[in-house]
């Protein structure tokens, strides 16, 4: 977490990141060989899942992948040439079809226990 005073208005603001898709309980949960996994993702999905199955049709998923190389070298989570395997544009950056239900219950419980910890440093700062 991070804040930094805005010496006009007096305001803080905070910067809230749970980690969770760089936690180690939920790296082990990600399917073999997805290295990328952005927007519409295995993660993702997996959370949505979590919360309400009916949501998403894994049977029509498909990957996608950066079309811009130089930006998936250097700035995969901007590149906004999204596409499938087959050049067919997409609004997705990763894999969905390995996405559960019990991956995004483990997703966003350690998502909440670690965003707790934050807003508990939140709540009890003094400058």
């Amino acid at each position: 977490m991070t804040y930094k005073k805005n010496q006009f208005f007096k305001v803080y603001p905070f910067v809230l990141n749970s980690g969770a898709f760089d936690h180690p309980a939920v790296k082990a949960k990600i399917s073999k060989g997805n290295t990328f996994d952005f927007h519409g993702g295995e993660m993702e999905t997996s959370m949505v899942m979590a919360i309400d199955e009916s949501l998403v049709k894994l049977e029509t998923s498909e990957k996608g992948i950066p079309k811009n190389t130089a930006m998936k070298a250097h700035l995969s989570w901007l590149a906004s040439d999204w596409v499938t395997e087959q050049q067919k544009p997409i609004g997705i950056g990763g894999d969905p079809r390995g996405a559960t239900k019990e991956n995004g219950e483990i997703i966003l419980s350690i998502s909440a226990k670690e965003i707790v910890k934050d807003l508990i440093l939140i709540r009890d700062f003094k400058e």
